[in-house]
């Protein structure tokens, strides 16, 4: 039997301990902080757009340019996020 079946038949209460946040908590999901670099991306065009494709082509460039070395270090920042988590009991932890 493989490790990861483990949760599935005994419970996961006996492999994980629970964090004291909410399971959408912002400080725990780095795809929120992906989607803020692109919203300040799309905030530097000063004309609105004028079709729905033109909006598709700004977001699209928009998370294009967002490189992959940021992704990266939102992910390896993942530890110090938990940690700050729960040094926070679940409050806000400034990230």
């Amino acid at each position: 039997m493989h490790d990861h079946m483990l949760p599935v038949l005994y419970g996961p209460e006996k492999y994980f301990r629970q964090l004291p946040s909410p399971a959408r908590a912002p400080n725990l999901s780095p795809i929120e902080n992906v989607w803020s670099m692109v919203a300040e991306r799309l905030a530097r065009h000063h004309t609105p757009v004028t079709t729905v494709d033109e909006l598709w082509h700004r977001v699209e460039a928009a998370r294009a340019s967002v490189s992959v070395h940021a992704i990266q270090s939102l992910f390896v920042s993942m530890s110090r996020r938990i940690s700050a988590v729960i040094t926070a009991r679940g409050g806000c932890s400034g990230y």
